[in-house]
């Protein structure tokens, strides 16, 4: 009923109201939080512990969590590996 009418959905205007400055202060929140956790990443690597899935648990183990407060996961490892070359 909604879309036959023309209308749309959602609400359009919040990427002009935050978009530059939100996502700005997003990525440097998180490379604040990854120059903590790359270390680790790093750590383990040189320690034998190679998979993306070993890594993750281990982490979370020891009580890390993601930039949101979440757990790790493997794809969440290879995403760091893969922007910080390691």
């Amino acid at each position: 009923v909604i879309k036959a009418s023309g209308r749309t959905w959602g609400n359009h205007d919040l990427g002009s109201q935050h978009g530059p400055l939100a996502r700005a202060t997003y990525r440097k929140k998180c490379k604040d939080h990854n120059d903590t956790i790359v270390p680790r990443i790093k750590a383990l690597r040189l320690s034998g512990i190679t998979s993306y899935t070993a890594i993750a648990r281990c982490l979370n183990t020891a009580g890390y969590t993601t930039t949101n407060n979440k757990s790790f996961y493997p794809q969440t490892i290879k995403n760091i590996c893969l922007t910080y070359s390691i």
